[in-house]
């Protein structure tokens, strides 16, 4: 077992070890007004993305006149990325992330960022 000068050492080696395991590699399609962006070049990562299932929730409820329901999509998931590896990174809402790995290579849309982590930038993310 290797033994770390100082905690960043440690939480460097151990958000790399997750990142070999989990990680996937994605694309990222940065929009700007639901265009390309053209002062952000589109790239491909390796990150740790998690989603839910995709399945619609059946959603109701009352007012005073008259009952309701609608699909709710609630899922969603969360793009995990390494800021060690991606120091430059930037992700806004609006911005695509296209699964390479996954059967269909599905999308999602970037809903909001989380900044406030040392170790990861994470993305909220919806279905595109």
């Amino acid at each position: 077992m290797p033994v770390f000068s100082t905690n960043q050492a440690l939480r460097a080696s151990v958000v790399a070890g997750n990142d070999r395991r989990f990680g996937e590699r994605v694309d990222l399609l940065f929009l700007k007004g639901g265009v390309a962006d053209p002062d952000r070049e589109n790239r491909e990562i390796v990150a740790v993305l998690r989603a839910g299932k995709g399945d619609e929730k059946p959603f109701s409820g009352e007012s005073r006149s008259k009952e309701w329901k609608t699909p709710l999509h609630a899922e969603g998931g969360a793009l995990f990325v390494d800021r060690d590896s991606y120091p430059d990174l930037v992700l806004a809402p609006g911005d695509r992330v296209r699964a390479k790995d996954r059967a269909g290579a599905p999308f999602f849309t970037v809903r909001s960022v989380d900044t406030r982590s040392r170790v990861r930038l994470i993305a909220h993310l919806g279905d595109a």
